[in-house]
C-alpha cells in the first residue's frame, strides 16, 4: 500500500465516507498480536485463510454468491466443512474432557 493509499484511507476514516468493516486500515485492529507477528513470520498463509473465509461464506473470488458446494470446488488450497465450525480449534464440544 503506498503511502497515498494510505492518506486516502485515513481520510475516508475521518470524514466517514467508508465504512470502518470496509476499510483496510482497520483490517487487523481486532487480531492478536500473536497472530500478527505469525502472519508476518508466514506461519499462515493469508492468502489461504481469505480462500476459506470466501469458501464458508458460499462466494467465489469476487465476493458472488455460487452457493457452498461450488463455493468448495473452486477454491482450491481451502479445505474443510462447507459450513463454519462455531467452536473454535481449542475448546472442548459438549461431552469432550
Amino acid at each position: 500500500m503506498t503511502a497515498e493509499q494510505i492518506n486516502r484511507y485515513k481520510q475516508a476514516a475521518k470524514d466517514g465516507s467508508l465504512p470502518n468493516e470496509e476499510n483496510p486500515l482497520f483490517l487487523f485492529s481486532t487480531t492478536s498480536t500473536n497472530l500478527l507477528v505469525k502472519l508476518l513470520g508466514k506461519e499462515f498463509n493469508l492468502a489461504t485463510l481469505v480462500r476459506m473465509q470466501l469458501r464458508e461464506r458460499g462466494v467465489n473470488d469476487k465476493g458472488q454468491w455460487i452457493g457452498f458446494e461450488k463455493a468448495m470446488q473452486q477454491m482450491p488450497g481451502a479445505s474443510g466443512n462447507k459450513k463454519p465450525n462455531k467452536a473454535a480449534p481449542s475448546q472442548k464440544q459438549d461431552g469432550q474432557k
